[in-house]
């Protein structure tokens, strides 16, 4: 299998001025600081994506690897986390958005993936809308004690 091209200038006008201003501004400017952020036991899916954390790089690699075969749940993030998985999975997000590592396979969807120094530390996919559940809940309901 072949992962999708990476190539954020295909998706729509008004899903980088989300990612924008909801991604990457909030996290340089608030939640970078932030302390406390809920636990993540990753038993039911959050807004609708199934998200699998990895507490090493070597494990997120192997669990892609055996998807490949196997039908994939429509909406799911596998991320490389050691400490507070939902801070970790923001900021993954946050470096995707910096970096153009995103692309739209399908419309309507959005296809992540971040790889750093040559170590891969997110991949996956989601319905925009999803996504964008998940990013206001990370980013402000959890604020709000929510």
């Amino acid at each position: 299998m072949t992962e999708p091209l990476l190539d954020p200038a295909n998706v729509p006008v008004e899903w980088h001025r989300f990612l924008y201003r909801s991604v990457l501004l909030e996290w340089e400017t608030v939640l970078h600081q932030r302390k406390q952020f809920p636990r993540f036991n990753g038993r039911k899916p959050l807004a609708g994506i199934n998200l699998v954390k990895m507490e090493g790089l070597p494990e997120l690699r192997q669990w892609l690897s055996s998807q490949v075969d196997t039908p994939k749940p429509a909406e799911c993030f596998a991320f490389y986390s050691k400490e507070t998985a939902l801070k970790d999975l923001f900021k993954l997000i946050r470096n995707c958005v910096a970096h153009g590592h995103y692309s739209s396979p399908r419309k309507g969807w959005i296809y992540l993936h971040h790889v750093y120094q040559g170590k891969l530390k997110l991949s996956g996919q989601a319905k925009f809308s999803s996504l964008k559940d998940l990013i206001v809940f990370v980013g402000t309901d959890c604020a709000a004690g929510r």
